[in-house]
């Protein structure tokens, strides 16, 4: 309990300069520290709690990056940040830090310590130790030196040897499968044939005008696409490639749930991403077909690479499953307010993100393949409704800021992303303000209505996310207050999804918001969200100004 009361306290001391006036000054670098002890612990805290990652050395000299309260020192340690005890080391100023880190930058490569590894200076021509790298610990890298790897330690050049390492490359890099190839069906029917028996076996038609997802030429005289849990196959001139063109409801996301259906009658496939049914296929009788989630009546599939539904009367359940690969857990990223670089004033709170940042995450996202959920897709895959391709994400935004609208639309706009926006609906105006980068400035209901292309909205209360002393009013109000408040703010968005005011929230709170109708509550506890995780209390990653890009990239992939 006090650990959680010590990170809430942090949280608000690093969102008291964003809510005052005044300029922060930035970083530049804090002051050089010496060990004193015999052995000094280097600690992660990312996880929320103190996790040893590994030691430096007594009478050695380090460049920390500023005072962490009264106790600590942060560090560079890696591509992310470290913590010393202040009784263990002392600031100096007439000391050298030798062999400083300048131009070197990391590769994109990283070893994990199989032993705990001495970390060596060869800047005097001899090797001298100056710190350890704790085991198990993974670490990136400048880039291999001979039988070593050279590393950069709380801003001094080091190297580990090569023993007792093990060697971790670069992230393969992945293109969305938006950017595979796309076919157009040329002719009125577009006949697709199944060739699993070594003969030609109609399971279906795809019709003219539409567009779906090209795996390969195949032959001289035909086209190869994704047709349930199969390949199925097309007459060459019966279609073409068509660079530039897009698939209206491509499926980007959604994996086969495992259940299948038998046609017992020949059954078109409607779109309804419109709002209205549009037919753009249609499958035999007879054919046994994957289903990607029940929708009401109606069955959600995947036809080579475009969802579309066909209704259930015409389908009989098969007692087969089929396997397939899916996302064993799914990261939910947390950001709240966006502001360009040279705008920041307040380079030091936790809440406020570089644009820059988040532009270069987002293009981290695309160009290794991943694509992002709805909060309702979040809820499905939770109870089991669904299940997702590997490499899925969704992104959050709280507190219904202004520069969700004027920053983060345009670059999930620009790679087709959509997010979750949690809105304090009190707060929201009738029109746009003027936008100033200083204040600290709310929605209003145009910016939501056009934001609603990219984001789902959800509420974040209606006038509750406010303290008493430390505590949340959700919490310190009434029920009935707080009862009346979630109801107001559900119907204001017609929602069904909330996130927690400062994380705070107890049984009672989730049977309120139960009450009030909402079937989804995001929190700020760190984690994974995995199917069978309550609804009530979705864990996320929260994104930072300290997060580097090799941490986004351990969160994402699922190695955090």
């Amino acid at each position: 309990m006090r650990k959680k009361y010590y990170y809430f306290l942090l949280f608000l001391a690093c969102l008291l300069p964003f809510i005052g006036e005044g300029k922060a000054a930035a970083n530049e670098g804090g002051p050089l520290l010496e060990g004193v002890a015999e052995k000094i612990p280097i600690y992660d805290n990312s996880s929320g709690s103190l996790v040893k990652v590994g030691e430096l050395v007594k009478g050695e000299v380090y460049q920390s990056l500023r005072p962490f309260g009264t106790n600590w020192y942060e560090i560079t340690f890696g591509n992310s940040t470290g913590y010393v005890p202040s009784k263990d080391v002392k600031e100096v100023t007439t000391a050298e830090l030798r062999n400083e880190k300048t131009i070197e930058v990391l590769s994109g490569e990283s070893i994990k310590a199989q032993a705990d590894l001495i970390v060596y200076d060869n800047s005097t021509g001899s090797l001298i130790p100056f710190a350890v790298i704790s085991k198990d610990v993974q670490y990136p890298i400048i880039s291999p030196y001979g039988n070593w790897y050279k590393i950069d330690m709380a801003g001094r050049i080091g190297f580990v040897h090569k023993n007792d390492t093990l060697f971790f490359g670069k992230p393969e890099e992945k293109p969305p499968a938006s950017q595979g190839k796309v076919l157009e069906i040329v002719s009125d029917r577009a006949e697709v044939y199944d060739n699993r028996t070594g003969a030609l076996v109609k399971v279906g038609e795809l019709f003219k005008g539409q567009t779906f997802r090209l795996l390969r030429p195949f032959g001289e005289n035909w086209w190869e696409i994704s047709f349930g849990d199969a390949k199925g196959y097309i007459a060459k001139v019966k279609a073409k490639e068509a660079p530039g063109s897009s698939i209206i409801a491509e499926n980007k996301y959604y994996a086969p749930l495992g259940d299948v259906v038998k046609i017992t009658t020949d059954t078109t496939v409607v779109d309804n991403s419109t709002g209205s049914l549009l037919p753009f296929a249609k499958i035999t009788s007879g054919t046994s077909y994957p289903i990607l989630s029940v929708y009401g009546n109606w069955y959600r599939i995947d036809v080579a690479g475009k969802i579309g539904y066909i209704h259930k009367n015409n389908t009989v359940k098969l007692p087969n499953k089929i396997a397939a690969t899916n996302a064993k857990k799914v990261p939910v990223l947390m950001y709240h307010h966006l502001l360009q670089k040279r705008e920041n004033i307040f380079p030091n709170n936790n809440v406020i993100l570089n644009v820059e940042n988040f532009a270069e995450q987002m293009n981290y996202l695309s160009r290794y393949g991943y694509q992002t959920i709805s909060l309702a897709d979040m809820e499905n895959y939770l109870k089991g409704r669904i299940k997702l391709k590997d490499k899925t994400v969704l992104i959050t935004f709280d507190d219904g800021l202004k520069t969700n609208h004027f920053y983060a639309l345009p670059i999930l706009k620009q790679y087709g992303f959509q997010a979750g926006a949690f809105i304090i609906t009190d707060r929201i105006t009738p029109s746009p303000s003027h936008f100033i980068a200083s204040r600290s400035q709310s929605l209003s209901e145009p910016e939501i209505n056009e934001m609603k292309s990219h984001f789902q909205i959800g509420s974040h209360t209606a006038a509750l996310h406010q303290l008493q002393g430390y505590t949340s009013y959700v919490l310190t109000k009434t029920e009935d207050e707080v009862l009346s408040d979630f109801v107001r703010s559900k119907q204001f968005v017609n929602t069904g999804y909330f996130c927690y005011p400062f994380g705070q929230y107890s049984e009672k709170t989730i049977g309120l918001l139960k009450k009030a109708g909402y079937t989804s509550a995001y929190t700020t506890k760190t984690g994974y969200a995995v199917p069978g995780t309550n609804t009530f209390e979705i864990p996320r990653f929260g994104v930072y100004p300290y997060t580097t890009m090799s941490d986004f990239a351990a969160i994402v992939s699922g190695s955090r």
